[in-house]
């Protein structure tokens, strides 16, 4: 076995620490969404807030876990991007779609 530890290059290092803090903003934004949604008994916003927390924390593990293992630079770049811009744009988007959550937004 080569347990030889790959170096990933400093800008790959930062664009994984910009999209972590990303990723765990936007978990969080979802978070407190979902825990407002659910208690004003409005279940569809509630559920479709919840399933972008989820799909939010697995998109981190991802990052964390490509970072962290020997696999290629690419995988790292594109799980990032899905942790910042991915995730979140599709959340928005759906969120967008439900006509209960404009009376959340104002």
């Amino acid at each position: 076995m080569n347990n030889v530890k790959q170096q990933r290059p400093l800008w790959l290092s930062l664009l994984m620490v910009l999209a972590v803090l990303c990723g765990v903003g936007v978990l969080l934004l979802f978070a407190g969404f979902t825990l407002l949604t659910l208690s004003e008994n409005d279940w569809m916003t509630g559920m479709w807030n919840l399933f972008t927390v989820v799909a939010e924390g697995y998109a981190l593990y991802r990052v964390i876990s490509a970072y962290g293992g020997a696999g290629p630079d690419s995988a790292v770049v594109l799980w990032a991007l899905m942790v910042a811009i991915g995730v979140p744009a599709v959340a928005f988007g759906g969120c967008a779609v439900i006509p209960s959550t404009l009376r959340i937004a104002g």
